[in-house]
């Protein structure tokens, strides 16, 4: 019987099939950015409205006060509100409060000249109320947007905000004198930025973060469209998938609509936590999993997604459906031997064929059982216009042969591979897919009897080679 599993990427659906209820979870805020690296929290609907409208505040900005260089000195940031400063040098950090208050949802935006109008690399980071970071924007150079949108803060609890400026370990080359403003404009001045907050109304089918694990997922149905962005580095976004009443011998397939300049990694998680299979998308592309069998009793999966690199004004969405699984199709997860489809049936003359999806990486395993009689096998593998195909086969775990001409779109073959009585085979698929090809491989394979095999002997028992005990001839 296969596994319950938990999905590991960001996922969402509504329901025919799956009586999920939708219901709300509290928000556990628990992100600490690697020690570097930059976190990048992308932009967000806002006010419950779906579809990708950013939230941009309008209202009036109030001048930094100094000092605020340390947590003690911060200067208060109202919901909403926004504040107009500037960094004194490249060491300079001012730091912002946001009041306790209920919990809320915030969209925290910050935005400054670029390099040659004398910008700053700005950095955003949000603390605690103990001061710990829990999510930190370093995207990119002088004016490129830092975000940190939809993010949830904690009722009853003070948080901070930190605008700083990236320091290169390495010397750089002296920047070029920004050119002169138009006559009758004030030049900008350096390190100068706009920091805004506002609260936001995510519509129940948008992430809010911190989602990085079940505590914040949100419930998802079949047929429901949901939206999320990959947010920074190591941003990881997890969905609840509800299973409840699917349908025995339905699968579900995932599509997952690419976002521009972002790969997507989708991960589908067990018991333990750790990834049954992980699905890759070239950069801008989307990523599909097709055929997700649940095992039978099974309520949900956890599934989580990241990105490689962040994009703060384009959300992915996420969709999910039911279909009945069609005879010869294949059923995932069955990347590996362990987790291989039995396929049949097998003996003299006997042939047949399974189709399958290389999304993202995916590889796919089948498994042959030998009968009474040893077999002679072939197997070949059709795969869609330009992608690369591989077939191994193994005996026990044992690679005994392979093909891999290296040729997209080329037909992949083996000839006369012996299936001993009593044994099995797994022949494995992979390929370069690149994330959500539209086409199916065919695996083909046909049997016959091995009249050139040794024939199987049963062992000698013992005593079968001792005389009678009444041995006439002794």
């Amino acid at each position: 019987m296969r596994e319950t599993w938990i999905i590991a990427a960001v996922v969402a659906f509504s329901g025919c099939r799956c009586g999920c209820s939708g219901q709300k979870r509290e928000i556990g805020l628990a992100r600490t950015p690697g020690s570097g690296d930059p976190v990048v929290v992308v932009d967000r609907p806002a006010e419950g409205v779906s579809g990708g409208t950013t939230s941009v505040y309008s209202g009036p900005m109030t001048p930094e006060k100094e000092p605020n260089d340390q947590r003690d000195q911060a200067g208060d940031l109202g919901l909403p509100g926004g504040i107009e400063g500037a960094l004194g040098s490249a060491t300079d950090t001012d730091f912002y409060r946001i009041a306790a208050g209920a919990a809320r949802v915030v969209n925290v935006r910050l935005t400054g000249p670029a390099a040659d109008q004398g910008g700053a690399d700005l950095v955003l980071t949000l603390y605690d109320d103990g001061g710990k970071p829990i999510a930190q924007s370093d995207r990119g150079p002088a004016g490129t947007l830092e975000a940190l949108p939809g993010f949830g803060l904690a009722q009853g609890k003070v948080h901070y905000l930190s605008v700083s400026q990236f320091a290169r370990k390495e010397k750089r080359k002296k920047a070029k004198e920004p050119p002169a403003p138009p006559p009758g404009e004030k030049p900008p001045v350096p390190g100068s930025y706009q920091l805004t907050a506002e609260v936001m109304h995510p519509a129940a089918s948008e992430e809010v973060e911190p989602n990085e694990d079940a505590t914040g997922a949100r419930d998802v149905l079949l047929d429901e469209e949901m939206t999320g962005y990959a947010g920074w580095s190591k941003d990881k976004d997890v969905w609840k998938l509800s299973l409840k009443g699917f349908g025995g011998g339905y699968v579900l397939d995932l599509a997952i609509e690419g976002v521009e300049g972002v790969g997507l990694t989708g991960e589908l998680l067990g018991k333990d936590g750790k990834p049954v299979f992980t699905r890759k998308s070239d950069k801008g592309r989307g990523l599909r999993v097709r055929g997700l069998l649940p095992e039978s009793g099974a309520q949900f999966w956890l599934l989580r997604l990241s990105g490689s690199r962040s994009n703060p004004e384009i959300p992915y969405k996420l969709k999910t459906s039911a279909r009945e699984l069609a005879d010869g199709d294949e059923a995932e997860p069955d990347d590996d031997a362990a987790h291989a489809i039995t396929v049949g049936p097998l003996g003299d003359g006997q042939q047949g064929e399974r189709r399958g999806y290389l999304d993202g990486g995916d590889v796919d395993a089948y498994k042959f059982e030998g009968v009474r009689e040893p077999l002679s096998m072939t197997f070949s593998v059709e795969p869609p216009a330009g992608i690369d195909v591989s077939l191994r086969v193994l005996l026990g775990s044992k690679e005994i042969v392979k093909a891999d001409t290296g040729k997209a779109g080329g037909r992949e073959e083996v000839d006369v591979v012996r299936l001993p009585a009593g044994e099995s085979l797994v022949v494995i698929i992979g390929g370069t897919a690149l994330g959500d090809e539209p086409d199916a491989y065919v695996l083909r394979w046909s049997s016959k009897s091995d009249l050139g095999a040794p024939p199987a002997t049963a062992p000698p028992k013992p005593g079968d080679d001792e005389p009678p005990a009444n041995d006439p001839y002794e």
